[in-house]
């Protein structure tokens, strides 16, 4: 294995990482989301969004909507090959897209 390939892992298990370590507050999953917050509640309700519930608010994981970024990311790309720096970038931004995050 080169350098540079477990360099391109590491960075890859980070992401995961990350991702996993963000949870979103029911205001910025609605927002993610593009619906009203009581719909992220009753989706919480219904279990069709993961949360964990504590001190009278709910603890969404990012990781459960890390999916379908990427599948909309290779649908506008017109193609399944896609370079992981494409990827990283638009992993990197959707990462950024919330900046209020508690972590776990």
């Amino acid at each position: 294995m080169s350098e540079t390939f477990l360099i391109q892992a590491f960075i890859k298990a980070m992401t995961i990482f990350e991702a996993n370590n963000k949870m979103m507050s029911v205001t910025e999953c609605a927002d993610f989301l593009k619906c009203h917050k009581n719909t992220v509640v009753n989706r919480i309700e219904r279990g069709i969004i993961l949360a964990t519930e504590g001190d009278g608010r709910y603890d969404i994981p990012m990781i459960q909507f890390l999916n379908p970024v990427v599948d909309k990311f290779i649908k506008e790309s017109g193609t399944q090959e896609i370079s992981n720096q494409d990827l990283m970038k638009t992993l990197s931004t959707f990462f950024r897209s919330f900046p209020n995050q508690v972590s776990a």
